[in-house]
């Protein structure tokens, strides 16, 4: 006697349907306690509606044979997920910086996307601010105007670090500044080994910036310095993503490498499978359990929360200087390419296209503030732009 266990088949109080598939005339007779129900197997099957939760025993005679009981338990209730793909479009939102830029840095901290520094002929130090229905304000100035610096989200504050400028002659690379919940900027202590582009990530309750092996700086959420174990290869433009209890730093330049390093939780360092190829620029997302890697190819690496490497999906077209952001349900990596191009992947790693960024650019800045991608900035044949492109997912 085969069974198919009872499925729910519609509303208002318990209705399961058991389905039996024996002989045909047999009587299947199903037990609950005092409650008997019976049917007759026709077309090899019969079907009974259970009528109460509870182990029910089903039995099968035919003729002088009877099969073997079996139990059948119903559950109070049948708990149903219903999983409804979220829905990515480019709404017709105009919103600029307060300054045209590029090489400028961007993080989220609370309810606010922060887009802060860059380049436009002089070092900028404007911050814009967009909260979460996408009101943008000017806030507190970082304390010095710089270029190629990089950002990172932690639980209480959004950090901009490293960079580019110069005082009383002398470049400069090793500033940090703090912003939190409230927007109030404060500086802690500055990075040991200073540098443009420094690898910006977080996990657990640290910020971490990288970019040399002698060590690298980490900030908690008191902005408490200390520092952690070096990467395997100095450089700068790495592709940083948190992925689980993981925070990866993948590739980068100057020496362009395909090294993958990781810190954990405890800020202990590892090393993971390299990327396929070495790229001058990586920039990294995450999405669901998987951390995405895009750089100067249309192939992508991908991570799973074990470390697992594949590169089992592409990008639509080759990418230089991508920009990625993620947002409910969707990674973004949008091409630095001056093609306009945005890629989008769900959590099963489905590509879809959406539509294009307004100006073809490279070097903006990307984060995400509620249901909002937002990329800002960016230059093109010298020319500098606060365009800033928004992308919704509900």
């Amino acid at each position: 006697m085969a069974i198919i266990n009872p499925v729910v088949y519609g509303a208002g109080g318990l209705k399961a349907e058991l389905v039996i598939s024996f002989e045909n005339g047999a009587v299947v007779t199903a037990t609950n306690g005092d409650t008997v129900l019976r049917a007759t197997v026709n077309n090899k099957t019969a079907k009974i509606k259970l009528t109460k939760p509870g182990d029910w025993t089903i039995t099968a005679v035919y003729g002088d044979r009877v099969s073997i009981p079996q139990t059948v338990t119903v559950p109070e209730e049948y708990p149903i997920t219903l999983h409804i793909q979220p829905i990515l479009t480019k709404p017709n939102i105009n919103r600029t910086l307060s300054k045209a830029r590029a090489y400028l840095a961007a993080a989220t901290v609370g309810n606010r996307a922060l887009f802060g520094g860059g380049y436009n002929g002089s070092y900028v130090s404007t911050v814009d601010s967009f909260d979460q229905v996408l009101t943008s304000t000017v806030i507190a100035e970082l304390s010095h105007g710089r270029t190629n610096l990089s950002a990172v989200t932690m639980q209480t504050h959004a950090l901009f670090g490293g960079g580019d400028y110069v005082d009383n002659s002398t470049r400069i690379r090793t500033v940090v500044d703090a912003y939190n919940q409230a927007l109030t900027r404060t500086m802690p202590v500055q990075l040991t080994v200073g540098s443009g582009n420094p690898g910006a990530a977080a996990v657990g309750m640290y910020g971490l910036f990288a970019c040399d092996v002698s060590g690298i700086d980490v900030y908690n959420e008191s902005l408490t310095h200390t520092i952690a174990a070096g990467l395997s290869v100095s450089r700068s433009n790495i592709g940083t993503a948190t992925l689980g209890r993981f925070a990866i730093l993948a590739g980068g330049s100057t020496p362009t490498t395909c090294n993958v390093d990781v810190y954990d939780e405890s800020l202990i360092h590892t090393t993971a499978i390299g990327l396929n190829r070495e790229s001058v620029s990586v920039a990294g997302v995450t999405i669901g359990h998987t951390a995405l890697f895009a750089g100067w190819n249309k192939v992508i690496d991908v991570y799973d929360e074990e470390l697992v490497h594949t590169t089992p999906i592409e990008l639509s077209n080759g990418v230089m200087y991508p920009r990625t952001v993620s947002v409910n349900g969707y990674a973004l990596i949008a091409s630095g390419s001056f093609d306009k191009l945005v890629n989008a992947f769900d959590e099963t790693l489905t590509r879809t296209i959406p539509e294009p960024l307004k100006q073809e650019r490279t070097f903006f800045a990307a984060a995400n503030v509620d249901k909002y991608a937002l990329f800002g900035g960016g230059s093109s044949n010298s020319n500098y732009y606060s365009t800033v492109d928004i992308y919704m997912v509900e």
